[in-house]
C-alpha cells in the first residue's frame, strides 16, 4: 500500500465496498472506506520509511 497511487486506492476501496454491500446488504459501508484507505496507506508509509512492515489478516 506504500506505493499504491489515490487512483489505485480507490479502486480498493470500490472493490472492499462492492464485497461488503455483497455480504451484507448495506450501503452505508462506502462512506469512509477511501479516506480509511488513504490512512492506512499513509501509516504504511510511515512504517516503511522505518524499515518495518504491516501486516493484514482475513478472515
Amino acid at each position: 500500500m506504500a506505493g499504491a497511487s489515490s487512483a489505485d486506492l480507490g479502486e480498493s476501496a470500490d472493490r472492499c465496498t462492492t464485497r461488503l454491500r455483497a455480504a451484507d446488504g448495506d450501503d452505508t459501508t462506502d462512506d469512509g472506506l477511501p479516506a480509511v484507505l488513504k490512512e492506512v496507506a499513509r501509516l504504511a508509509v510511515s512504517v516503511a520509511s522505518t524499515g518495518g512492515g504491516l501486516y493484514s489478516w482475513n478472515w
